[in-house]
C-alpha cells in the first residue's frame, strides 16, 4: 500500500514544480513583452506595423503548437519517465530562449533571422505544452494517489455532479465581491 508522505516532501515537490513552471512561462512571455524591440531586429525597416504584426504572429505560433507539445512529451514521458521529460522541457525552453538571443538580426542574415526565431518559438511552444503534462505526472508520482491535490478540472467535474441548487449558490457567491463595486 501507499506509505504516508511527509509534509516536507509534498512542499518540496510542489515548490520544484512551481519554480519550473514559473521559469518556463517567464521565458515564454518575455518574447511578448519585447515584441516591439524584437520586431525592429528581425524584420526589415520601413514598415514598423508589419514588423510588429509579424513578431506577434511568431509569438502566437508558440501558443498554437502547445497542444502538440503535450502529445509529443506526454508520449515521451510514458516511454522515459515524467521526471526526465519535465527536465527536458525546461532545457528546451531555456535553450531556445538563449538561442533567440544569439540569432543575428535581419541586417546580417536577412529572412533567415525571422525564420530561425520562428523555429525557436515553435520549440518553446512544444516545450511549454509538454511541461504541463510532465509536471502533473511528476507531482502525481511523488504524492501518490491518496495525496493528489484537487485541480481545477477535478473541481469542475465534482461541481457538475452536484445538484443545480449548489451550482447556482457557488455561481452567485463569486460574484458577490464584484457586486459591491458595481
Amino acid at each position: 500500500m501507499n506509505q504516508p508522505i511527509s509534509a516536507k516532501t509534498i512542499r518540496s515537490v510542489i515548490a520544484a514544480s512551481s519554480v519550473g513552471t514559473m521559469i518556463e512561462w517567464y521565458d515564454f512571455y518575455i518574447f511578448g513583452m519585447l515584441a516591439k524591440t524584437i520586431s525592429t531586429q528581425f524584420f526589415p525597416e520601413g514598415n514598423a506595423t508589419a514588423a510588429l504584426l509579424s513578431t506577434l504572429a511568431i509569438f502566437a505560433a508558440g501558443f498554437i503548437v502547445r497542444p502538440f507539445g503535450a502529445l509529443v512529451f506526454g508520449r515521451l514521458g510514458d516511454l522515459i519517465g515524467r521526471k526526465y521529460t519535465f527536465l527536458l522541457t525546461l532545457v528546451l525552453m531555456g535553450g531556445s530562449t538563449f538561442l533567440i538571443g544569439l540569432v543575428p538580426g535581419f541586417k546580417s542574415i536577412g529572412w533567415a533571422a525571422p525564420i530561425l526565431v520562428l523555429l525557436l518559438r515553435l520549440i518553446q511552444g512544444l516545450a511549454l505544452g509538454g511541461e504541463e503534462a510532465a509536471k502533473a505526472g511528476v507531482v502525481d508520482k511523488a504524492l501518490g494517489e491518496a495525496e493528489l491535490l484537487p485541480t481545477t478540472m477535478a473541481w469542475a467535474a465534482e461541481l457538475a455532479k452536484k445538484d443545480r441548487q449548489t451550482y447556482t449558490l457557488i455561481k452567485r457567491r463569486w460574484r458577490n465581491a464584484f457586486d459591491k463595486f458595481a
